[in-house]
């Protein structure tokens, strides 16, 4: 497994705020409220080849450069602007490398007051893609947790790991980043690989006491999960936890952060532990991200157009 966490500065940035609550007795709890961006880059590789990438990526008919790697680290720069979260998450990142390439590209155009100085990376050895983070504030305890199913008739396919971390030393406030197995092969068909990561999400949650935030791309649509009273339901055998989520709390908002075959997906997720608050929720829909039509600039490869088939979506949660 690839496991990285970088310290990049060793100073708190003030862009963790302390939400607005009663002074503190010996009973209560300091919450914190932080913004968070989570967001699909759409096979975001380098411009070096390794052997892990996709055949079209490295095949010799491939347009793919060093030039268009850096016009991807510009445009993926724009909307890390756009979004100005205090964390910044990512799926279908190829590896830690890249996050050194984004922070100081980012801070060579200008934007050094809006640094990210912190950041973590999790894949799994010879897969294609990880998750990454970066972050204004400390992390802290980073995690990985993964599958190893051998009980089933067909062989586990890759999937990546369920990523862990905090926000306080304390380990009182965490966040759980997916990034689910993909519908490709069929949803029925993989439908049991996602069954087996909500498993393995929903028993990582129950050895902690914690307020937390669990964010990603789940290839998961919110309609599909079980839900009782607005709430997401994620069982495991006998733990049964309850979820808020961002598209319930916010229904009326947005359309959906994944087009495919001319519908909208609620398929990119934020959701909260009960104690916890979703106060504002979006998709970032305002900038070059997105087409004439209203819809994900899908990245083309060929002719270097485009950012990625997902809209980053945008949670502040006081936790």
């Amino acid at each position: 497994m690839r496991y990285l966490l970088l310290l990049l500065v060793l100073f708190f940035c003030t862009s963790c705020k302390e939400a607005d609550v009663e002074p503190e007795t010996e009973t209560t709890t300091v919450t914190v409220e932080i913004k968070i961006a989570s967001w699909n880059l759409q096979t975001f590789f380098d411009a070096v080849k390794v052997g892990t990438e996709y055949s079209e990526f490295t095949s010799k008919k491939s347009t793919w450069s060093e030039e268009k790697y850096k016009v991807r680290l510009n445009r993926l720069c724009e909307i890390l602007e756009l979004a100005d979260a205090d964390i910044f998450i990512m799926q279908e990142l190829e590896n830690e490398g890249i996050l050194y390439d984004i922070i100081n590209n980012y801070r060579f155009q200008g934007r050094r007051d809006k640094a990210y100085l912190y950041g973590a990376f999790i894949g799994e050895k010879n897969q294609a893609f990880g998750c990454g983070v970066l972050s204004k504030i400390p992390l802290y305890n980073l995690k990985s947790h993964q599958l190893d199913i051998k009980t089933e008739n067909e062989e586990q396919p890759d999937m990546r790991p369920l990523m862990e971390f905090s926000v306080d030393e304390e380990n009182t406030k965490r966040i759980f980043v997916c990034h689910w197995k993909s519908k490709s092969g069929g949803e029925s068909e993989t439908e049991l690989w996602r069954n087996y990561q909500q498993k393995l999400l929903s028993k990582a949650i129950n050895f902690s006491s914690c307020n937390f935030v669990i964010c990603g791309d789940f290839n998961k649509d919110i309609n599909d999960f079980d839900i009782q009273n607005e709430k997401v339901v994620l069982k495991n055998e006998n733990i049964e936890i309850l979820l808020k989520s961002s598209w319930l709390t916010f229904p009326l908002e947005e359309s959906g952060s994944y087009f495919y075959q001319n519908n909208w997906e609620k398929i990119d997720h934020f959701f909260v532990s009960e104690n916890s608050k979703i106060k504002e929720f979006y998709t970032i829909k305002n900038g070059p991200n997105i087409t004439s039509e209203g819809t994900p600039f899908r990245y083309n490869l060929w002719n270097g157009q485009g950012y990625s088939d997902h809209l980053p979506i945008v949670c502040t949660v006081i936790f």
